[in-house]
C-alpha cells in the first residue's frame, strides 16, 4: 500500500481516501435537494443537515483522527437508511435512493476507520 494513502496521528493508523470519500458523499448529500434529488421541507432539511455534519466529521478526521468523528459518521449512515421510513420520504424516489446509497457508504466507511483505530489503539 502506498505511504501516503495512510496517515498517521498520534500513534493511529487510518486510510485518508475513506475520510475523504465521506467528505465528498456529505457534500453530495447537502446539494443533493437543489440536484433533484430530494423533496421540500423536512426531506431536503434532512439532506442538508446530515450533509453537512458528515462533511464536518469527515473533514475532523481528516484533521486528526478519532473514533468520534468516525462514531458520528456511523450513526449518521445509520440513520439515512432508516430516514426514509421514519420521516416519512419513502414514497420519494430520488430521496430514498440518495438516503439508503449514501448512508449505507457512510456507514461502511466510518465502520472501517473504526475498526483500523480500534486495532491500532491495541498495537
Amino acid at each position: 500500500m502506498n505511504s501516503n494513502a495512510l496517515k498517521r496521528t498520534s500513534g493511529t493508523k487510518t486510510e485518508s481516501w475513506i475520510d475523504w470519500t465521506n467528505l465528498v458523499l456529505g457534500t453530495f448529500l447537502l446539494v443533493s435537494p437543489w440536484l433533484g434529488l430530494g423533496g421540500g421541507g423536512a426531506v431536503a432539511a434532512n439532506a442538508v443537515i446530515c450533509g453537512f455534519v458528515i462533511a464536518c466529521a469527515a473533514g475532523v478526521a481528516l484533521a486528526r483522527p478519532s473514533p468520534g468523528a468516525e462514531k458520528t459518521n456511523a450513526w449518521l449512515g445509520v440513520w439515512l437508511l432508516v430516514a426514509p421510513w421514519i420521516a416519512g420520504f419513502s414514497g420519494n424516489a430520488g430521496a430514498t435512493w440518495t438516503s439508503i446509497l449514501i448512508g449505507l457508504a457512510v456507514a461502511c466507511f466510518s465502520g472501517i476507520q473504526i475498526t483500523r483505530l480500534g486495532r491500532t489503539a491495541r498495537g
